[in-house]
């Protein structure tokens, strides 16, 4: 079996999928594109490690393995019309989930929260949002947009950079007076460092850095993420990487003069599927993902439009 995390709209898609024995029938009827409709089945059978549906001269057939499965398939979306009617909902009216993948600390950090408040309500999507390690490549089979930074390389992703985003070092402001550069080059005062994982674009960077020999050497603690990371800096005196954003929001956390830790613009990117645009509701939440960032001035460069 493969990857069992499954998703209500791809249970939706098999079940319409099952009944018409048409893509482009089950597209129209979910109010997705074609392209999705594939992908979102692909991803189901991923995540089942069986194949559900088999291409004939004559269209498509259930396989063996899409039978046994589908009489639960269909239970479980009885059961959540039912409960759709329950609570009033339209259930006629499906709304589009939307995978949205970020780096753990520009997804906590801005992604979310800035999201949350500029949505559209109108879009008929439910944002679900999955922050993988700066570094880390997202799984594209569940993956609709995503912000990386690094473009990748698959031909089939459309690729926006939209900006770059600064990363620092930060302490609590109490403590930045005290801190400064030990004359061996090792070690920063007797502060606590606490450090994501190697990946991590800053940590490179300070790997390189006359000021840094070494971060491993640095590191008190290991730590990928960066909620936590904040959270024990607001708590003790201690040293930890973080993007430059004004969303940190806190009078007490300051970042490190240059001196002694210099700062790292990285490039950021705007990745997504050829079909996420072509539906109003995921391109509206495109558009929006670019006019958040390009209003933002913790960007350096200026958005590039992502959808046209």
């Amino acid at each position: 079996m493969g990857d069992n995390r499954l998703r209500w709209d791809d249970i939706e898609i098999f079940c319409l999928l099952a009944e018409f024995r048409s893509i482009r029938q089950t597209a129209s009827q979910c109010g997705q594109s074609v392209e999705t409709v594939r992908r979102r089945i692909n991803a189901l059978e991923v995540s089942l490690g069986e194949r559900l549906f088999r291409r004939t001269a004559h269209g498509l057939t259930i396989t063996q393995a899409g039978e046994e499965i589908l009489g639960e398939a269909q239970r479980a979306r009885e059961a959540v019309l039912s409960i759709s009617r329950m609570a009033g909902a339209d259930a006629s009216k499906s709304r589009r989930t939307l995978r949205i993948s970020a780096p753990e600390d520009l997804g906590f950090l801005w992604l979310a929260p800035a999201l949350h408040r500029a949505m559209i309500a109108s879009s008929r999507c439910v944002i679900e949002c999955d922050f993988h390690l700066p570094g880390a490549q997202p799984d594209w089979t569940r993956t609709d947009i995503a912000l990386l930074f690094e473009k990748p390389r698959n031909a089939d992703l459309i690729c926006r950079k939209i900006g770059a985003l600064r990363y620092g070092m930060f302490t609590q402001r109490q403590a930045e007076t005290g801190i400064d550069r030990a004359g061996d080059g090792k070690s920063i005062g007797n502060a606590p460092v606490i450090m994501p994982e190697n990946r991590h674009p800053y940590v490179q960077f300070l790997s390189t850095s006359e000021n840094w020999s070494s971060p491993i050497a640095h590191a008190s603690l290991r730590l990928d993420s960066a909620m936590c990371r904040l959270s024990i800096l607001r708590s003790m005196n201690a040293l930890t990487p973080l993007p430059v954003l004004d969303s940190l929001g806190s009078a007490d956390i300051v970042s490190l003069p240059e001196w002694i830790a210099p700062t790292l613009d990285v490039d950021l990117w705007l990745v997504f599927h050829e079909d996420i645009r072509r539906a109003a509701g995921t391109r509206a939440v495109l558009e929006t993902i670019g006019s958040l960032a390009s209003n933002n001035a913790d960007f350096r460069l200026g958005a590039q439009q992502p959808v046209n």
